[in-house]
């Protein structure tokens, strides 16, 4: 991994595999399947400008980006829980491979912050 890993978390999955091995949304009333715990997980805020339709004028936002072990198997749509500060739910939004030809390749995700009726196990 390239970056230093701040924190340990833990990825959960809500889809599962139906009897015919496709993958199904395991519903509302079921919580996450934990995928991966205690994983060395970087996770860092960065500045993005976005443009606004209805102002025109360019904004700053922060947005946390994550960064992970390449080896993991982890899907869009993921959960990662931040177990090292305060159990802070995010989703993955978009991700993508870093890497080069001589060192091994580590996920790189955009995630945003879950609040407020989080279902974590």
């Amino acid at each position: 991994m390239y970056g230093n890993a701040n924190c340990y978390a833990d990825i959960l999955r809500s889809v599962v595999a139906n009897s015919d091995g496709d993958q199904v949304d395991a519903g509302t009333d079921t919580p996450p399947i934990p995928v991966y715990t205690r994983v060395p997980f970087s996770i860092i805020e960065r500045n993005k400008t976005v443009d606004s339709p209805s102002s025109l004028i360019p904004r700053i936002v922060r947005v946390p980006i994550g960064r992970c072990n390449g080896n993991l198997e982890i899907q869009e749509d993921d959960q990662v829980v931040d177990r090292t500060h305060g159990d802070t739910l995010y989703t993955i939004i978009d991700m993508s491979r870093s890497g080069s030809v001589v060192a091994s390749s580590e996920w790189v995700f955009t995630l945003q912050r879950v609040t407020g009726g989080a279902r974590t196990p």
